[in-house]
């Protein structure tokens, strides 16, 4: 599962991103997974895995950290 940066993602226009791309990135959200989200844009989940990970790379979005209890 993976977390939006709202910061770096305001930074850019609508028209950086294809329309695949802006589509999972509307969809990461924190809860989503990515077999959710390939579900939702009626593609394959290695095109979405693939996304992501140009996403990360462009610190877009980032994976979400489970919380350590004690």
């Amino acid at each position: 599962m993976y977390l939006r940066i709202d910061e770096q993602v305001a930074k850019l226009s609508r028209e950086a991103l294809p329309r695949d791309e802006l589509a999972v990135l509307e969809l990461v959200n924190g809860r989503n997974s990515v077999k959710e989200i390939a579900r939702k844009t009626r593609t394959g989940t290695f095109a979405v895995a693939r996304v992501l990970y140009r996403h990360a790379k462009a610190n877009l979005v980032r994976k979400r950290v489970m919380p350590v209890t004690v």
